[in-house]
């Protein structure tokens, strides 16, 4: 007999408004609402990426995930050459190579060079001109470097992903997502830039308990409440995991 759970997620929306004023552009030439429209798409996927990396945070707090965490730092420890290998089989054993993304600081990055683990794959983008891409692996797995939302006080974190580890979907219906509105009164003329996303953003093998949620959306820290998700799948199967570690010594 063959038994499951089902899984509790909610739509995700943000908005957001922008205004400039007449004398911006006729004082300076420069014309900022253009510049913003154009930058709408970059502003929304780094929404979107502090959104998933505040769930993450969250779904890797709750107690029956506590073997998808490997806390060094408690001991004072820095990561070491078997430190992503000892939370793979820790979090997903005999399934531990499902993980294939590393999102740490630039201060752990800098710790795994030392450590002579830092290798790169090439790849090359074609087009018109052929352009060769390298891109920074650790112990087989991609790696970005980031210094936002990776560490915690004096305490680094370095999160693990697998494919499936999250579960999205846009919303694309909206009757009019990007609106204009232009006040001739105030400011002797203000152009207003209203926009809006949604999305399902939702950690897999987990549910969310909507109840706890006030709204039509979620917020921000009601997304990034641990006790606000429980898990409904095998631990095995939910792509991810957690390094909390301190850096090395420095040599000087």
């Amino acid at each position: 007999e063959i038994s499951g759970d089902k899984q509790t997620c909610m739509l995700i929306q943000r908005m957001k408004a922008f205004k400039a004023k007449d004398f911006t552009k006729e004082l300076t030439g420069a014309d900022p609402m253009t510049l913003i429209r154009n930058k709408i798409a970059g502003y929304y996927a780094q929404v979107w990426e502090i959104e998933l990396m505040n769930i993450a945070k969250a779904v890797l707090g709750v107690s029956a995930l506590s073997g998808h965490v490997l806390d060094l730092a408690t001991g004072k420890k820095a990561c070491d050459e078997g430190t992503i290998y000892d939370l793979e089989q820790a979090a997903l054993g005999d399934m531990a190579d499902g993980l294939g993304l590393i999102v740490m600081h630039s201060m752990i990055y800098k710790d795994y060079k030392k450590l002579n683990m830092v290798e790169y794959d090439k790849y090359t983008v074609n087009g018109v001109i052929k352009q060769e891409i390298t891109l920074p692996t650790i112990a087989g797995k991609h790696v970005l470097v980031t210094d936002s939302y990776t560490k915690d006080g004096s305490t680094y974190l370095t999160y693990l992903f697998g494919e499936g580890a999250f579960l999205s979907c846009d919303k694309n219906n909206y009757e009019n997502q990007y609106t204009t509105d232009y006040d001739p009164e105030t400011s002797a003329g203000v152009e207003k830039f209203y926009t809006k996303q949604g999305k399902v953003l939702h950690p897999n093998g987990l549910s969310l308990a909507v109840d706890q949620i006030a709204k039509e959306s979620p917020t921000y820290a009601e997304l990034g409440k641990s006790a606000n998700y429980s898990l409904k799948f095998n631990k095995k199967n939910v792509k991810m995991g957690l390094i909390k570690s301190k850096v090395g010594t420095a040599v000087v």
